[in-house]
């Protein structure tokens, strides 16, 4: 019988930090970018900023709904998992990649002509 130790779900909504960039990966094609969250908190009662990018892959069919649309400064709702990836790079050291793979996206808002990316996405902690 399976047992399930865990769940493994991401649930982000933020702005499209660069521009998406397709790449093959595992014998699949991926539309890739960095996702930014930012937050508001209080510490001794003075307000301070915390922007977190988060790598963010996407699997071609999935992402071929809206490809036209995403472009950096769209604001995008999107749910995934946390994956990670061993390699070892040319000096023989063991390296992590850690990155969401996006399970749904929506785009929520489009930048306007000539409006620069903005974190848009805020939240207050106390």
């Amino acid at each position: 019988m399976f047992q399930n130790s865990g769940i493994n779900k991401v649930i982000l909504l933020g702005v499209i930090a660069n521009k998406p960039a397709w790449r093959i990966m595992e014998k699949q094609k991926w539309l890739c970018f960095q996702l930014v969250t930012d937050e508001v908190f209080y510490r001794q009662n003075i307000s301070q900023q915390h922007a977190e990018y988060h790598s963010i892959r996407v699997v071609e069919s999935l992402a071929g709904i809206e490809i036209d649309n995403l472009k950096e400064g769209a604001e995008v709702y999107l749910e995934g998992k946390v994956t990670t990836q061993a390699s070892i790079d040319q000096l023989g050291i063991k390296r992590y990649d850690t990155f969401i793979v996006a399970g749904r996206l929506n785009i929520m808002k489009l930048p306007e002509k000539g409006e620069m990316p903005q974190h848009s996405y805020r939240s207050e902690f106390y």
